[in-house]
């Protein structure tokens, strides 16, 4: 918590480092909102008669900007706030934008982020236009569109990567039973079934399947854990940014492990690369041993 006074500001730590400002040191500000006070200025400096200096005096006073002293930097980790905000007291605000009394808006914070439309409907209740609410998910629909696409996206491509595994472990397993061809015709000349011929290869895919996995999980998993450190890693080495920000509005790349999630995506792969080992298994059983040891 920090208290303002007087003329005192903070900021963000991307924009302090944008502007190399530091504790205590003097910052201009310029507002946007003295526009509209020129203007009106400027009208009745046309319409004036006698107070021509007081109107001037009123027009120096809106064009001069104020000065600030930092008496603090804050960093959120969200970049965008880091990056364009700084804060005042409300009197130094409402000076800069000529509110008078008045507030561009109220900021209301919850306990919990999702009840935040719930509270939304219980405010709207007690306004009237053009007065409104809305919420942080409101605020940010776009980029939450934007984030939902890129999943359905990543889901697909997820999806081919294990197909085309699955592929390369069928590819394997066939060219396994060309090679193989005389140890299954032995195999099936002192009295293995089709049965066990299809289990052991098999077994073999759900093995090859079963590595993959866990071996990608302990990868996924390790890369999740020091994603922050491998993307700084690219940028100051081979200056790759995967991760703008920004473009993200993020100063570290956010991560949630969802174990029901992990779980759904190992299974379905370890399922899919061991099915991809049926269609050898098929064909190693199907063998004719007296064709396989025709040569031999």
């Amino acid at each position: 918590k920090l208290d303002l006074e007087g003329d005192s500001t903070v900021l963000g730590v991307e924009l302090a480092r944008k502007l190399e400002i530091h504790v205590g040191d003097k910052l201009t500000v310029y507002s946007p909102g003295n526009l509209g006070q020129i203007l009106d200025s400027i009208k009745k400096l046309e319409n004036a008669k006698g107070e021509e200096k007081k109107v001037v005096d009123e027009l120096r006073d809106v064009i001069l900007p104020k000065e600030l002293t930092v008496a603090g930097i804050f960093e959120t980790g969200h970049y965008l706030h880091d990056s364009e905000f700084l804060l005042v007291p409300i009197y130094v605000g409402q000076e800069l934008y000529g509110l008078g009394n008045g507030l561009h808006g109220i900021t209301v914070r919850t306990d919990n982020p999702y009840s935040a439309e719930r509270v939304k409907q219980a405010i709207q209740q007690f306004l009237e236009p053009p007065e409104y609410a809305q919420t942080w998910i409101d605020m940010n629909h776009q980029f939450f569109e934007a984030v939902r696409l890129e999943r359905t996206v990543m889901f697909f491509l997820l999806f081919f990567i294990v197909v085309v595994a699955a592929f390369g472990i069928m590819s394997t397993l066939i060219t396994v039973t060309v090679q193989k061809r005389r140890e299954i015709g032995i195999m099936k000349a002192l009295g293995a079934n089709i049965a066990q011929i299809i289990w052991v290869f098999l077994g073999q895919g759900t093995i090859v399947g079963l590595f993959g996995t866990l071996t990608g999980l302990a990868l996924g998993m390790t890369l999740i854990r020091y994603r922050n450190q491998f993307s700084h890693w690219l940028a100051s080495t081979l200056h790759i940014e995967i991760f703008p920000r920004e473009v993200y509005q993020f100063s570290s790349i956010p991560a949630e492990v969802i174990p029901r999630d992990v779980a759904i995506i190992c299974i379905s792969a370890f399922f899919i690369c061991s099915l991809a080992a049926l269609i050898p298994a098929y064909f190693a059983a199907r063998l004719d041993p007296v064709k396989a040891l025709r040569y031999e």
